[in-house]
């Protein structure tokens, strides 16, 4: 459909409705908006971007770095918001570090172990401070429950509009990312198993898995991608009946 060239080490890459967004990890490159339908070049900055992973949220594109985030417009990098964060964000890489949970807000992971919720009216409150650190990740919103992975252990489960907290899933070893909505609990993996939950986060199952896995993803309907070492595997979630 159309073709552009891009530099070495862009990294990121977010759409919206109309636009195409390419640039700024780790500083390296300048950020580049293209049209989503010709790829027309809209805008570029005249210098090197630093940003961690965009997210489409509120009509625009928000991206942030160290203590501050900021939405712009994607068609021609107007900002529209900017929030003052209380410490940075966390370093992520590429991995999310925002997670859209609303037209008028959006979480942030902040820290070692704090999840921030941004308005769209430029205000910011903590939703979550944990007692134990958290893998350098944006929240998970599954089933109506916030997912936060911890570094060491497993999942904290929390209320998204509250951020108290509903559950905690361990397993004796840390969990890898990605949680799953199933027959009315959860599907959450360490590297070597899978785990069915209950609603409340109570452990019913646990599936050996011959390859080591590093993260799981649902795909609706009841099926699955893992990823293990060297390997991709679709697999489908076998029902259970009340009282199995």
């Amino acid at each position: 459909m159309w073709h552009v060239e891009l530099p070495r080490l862009s990294g990121h890459v977010v759409a919206s409705t109309d636009t195409v967004l390419v640039g700024g990890w780790r500083g390296y490159t300048p950020l580049a908006a293209f049209d989503l339908r010709d790829g027309r070049p809209l805008w570029q900055t005249p210098l090197p971007a630093h940003t961690a992973l965009p997210v489409s949220w509120g009509g625009g594109v928000l991206m942030g770095h160290g203590p501050e985030a900021w939405l712009i417009d994607p068609r021609d990098g107007s900002e529209m918001a900017r929030w003052q964060l209380p410490e940075p964000l966390a370093d992520s890489e590429l991995r999310p570090v925002f997670t859209a949970v609303g037209p008028d807000h959006c979480l942030a992971r902040l820290g070692p172990r704090s999840l921030m919720r941004l308005q769209l009216s430029g205000a910011a409150d903590e939703l979550i401070r944990h007692d134990v650190d958290l893998v350098a990740e944006g929240a998970g919103l599954v089933g109506g429950v916030v997912w936060l992975r911890e570094s060491r252990a497993g999942y904290l489960a929390a209320d998204p509009d509250t951020g108290s907290t509903l559950w905690r899933v361990d397993v004796g070893q840390p969990l890898v990312s990605g949680v799953m909505r199933a027959d009315g609990g959860f599907v959450v993996a360490s590297e070597g198993a899978l785990f069915r939950l209950r609603p409340d986060g109570q452990i019913v199952e646990r599936s050996p898995h011959s390859h080591r896995i590093s993260a799981l993803r649902a795909l609706g309907a009841g099926e699955m991608i893992v990823t293990t070492r060297g390997t991709l595997k679709a697999l489908a979630l076998e029902s259970r009946q009340p009282g199995e």
